[in-house]
């Protein structure tokens, strides 16, 4: 029996088709298997739930109701020994072991002091820090555990490109690595991305659409959208009861005339997810606006590392397609998310029912 994560000495066959190998004893466990038709290779959904790949080479996992995290060889490198747990990122995972929350590295060594138990963490590490909750009020600490700006706000966001969104009664404004108030809070919401390319998404008193700031709090867009998405190559997505369209830094309208999917969080790599007017299927548009992909998926996300997660119908299951719209992983899987750091999560059956497993980007396909 030859595993996903093994070698198997055989050439690529594109597209590549999984089908279902029902259940195989392996060490000592049942688990669902599905295996690659040229290859022969299984695929075992080992795991109850899991996150994507990060820089970091890990992937966290759940198994027997605890979290711990995997390497690309689908070995089990950091036992699962946590009842919580966030993903690495900067080098460092934020962990709850009983009942006390401390953050390990990649080694799953313990770097930070050995109790927090009034600290909630629900973010990762953004530039060398992570926002918590200290009693009542929100901070942030390094990754020895250690306080570097008082928890003094009622929320905070994570730190993106120097500066971090805080909320202060019931207006966000903005504070820099010091801790200092840079821009005043005055702000009913604000974008959880944080400032990209030097804008933010705000909206403003007493408005109900996103206009966008730079970092030094001057309106730059006008309010323009109900969706807060950042920018990204100078362009965003937008959406409001009037039209989608794709708008540049200056908040000048670059294309109009398609529906947005979700209001253009559905893009990567230079696409964005769009239906033509009156439609009910998906393909691509460029940051142009032009249609590089003509509509014909009933689902389509935005593609990472060449892929994109695609189905035909209702009733299909998913696949990957690369930017063409070429199948390069036929529809095999209940769900799949697009590559992440060179691998694939894919679920089988009920999301709830632990039949998670990873299989590698395939090379050579796309």
């Amino acid at each position: 029996m030859t595993l996903a994560n093994e070698p198997a000495g055989a050439a690529p066959s594109c597209p590549v088709s999984y089908v279902d190998a029902g259940y195989q004893f392996v060490d000592g466990v049942n688990y669902r298997a599905l295996k690659n038709s040229s290859t022969g290779e299984l695929v075992l959904l080992k795991y109850e739930l899991g996150d994507d790949f990060t820089a970091d080479g890990l992937a966290k996992v759940k198994v027997n109701g605890k979290f711990g995290f995997i390497n690309k060889k689908l070995e089990l490198v950091i036992p699962a020994d946590f009842e919580r747990a966030g993903d690495f990122t900067e080098g460092f995972a934020p962990v709850e072991k009983e009942r006390n929350s401390f953050f390990i590295d990649t080694r799953g060594q313990r770097v930070s002091k050995p109790s927090f138990k009034p600290l909630m963490i629900v973010s990762e590490f953004s530039e060398g820090m992570v926002n918590v909750k200290v009693g009542n009020k929100w901070g942030y600490i390094n990754a020895q555990g250690t306080i570097v700006i008082q928890p003094r706000f009622d929320f905070a966001h994570s730190f993106s490109e120097g500066l971090a969104a805080v909320r202060i009664e019931d207006s966000y404004g903005f504070i820099d690595r010091k801790g200092q108030l840079v821009i005043k809070p005055q702000f009913s919401s604000v974008g959880s991305h944080g400032f990209r390319e030097g804008r933010v998404a705000v909206i403003l008193p007493g408005e109900s659409k996103y206009a966008f700031i730079d970092k030094t709090g001057k309106v730059i867009v006008p309010p323009i959208s109900f969706w807060p998405w950042p920018f990204q190559n100078g362009i965003t997505g937008f959406g409001n009861r009037e039209q989608d369209g794709l708008i540049n830094k200056d908040g000048q309208i670059i294309a109009t005339g398609f529906l947005l999917s979700a209001g253009g969080s559905d893009r990567g790599e230079g696409l964005y997810v769009a239906m033509k007017p009156g439609g009910q299927f998906w393909g691509f548009i460029d940051e142009a606006g032009n249609w590089v992909l003509e509509p014909r998926f009933y689902y389509l996300s935005g593609p990472r590392e060449g892929l994109a997660v695609a189905k035909t119908d209702e009733s299909s299951r998913y696949g990957l397609i690369n930017r063409k719209g070429d199948w390069i992983i036929n529809p095999s899987f209940d769900l799949v998310n697009p590559p992440s750091n060179g691998m694939i999560r894919i679920h089988m059956g009920d999301p709830k029912s632990g039949q998670v497993g990873y299989i590698p980007v395939p090379q050579g396909c796309q």
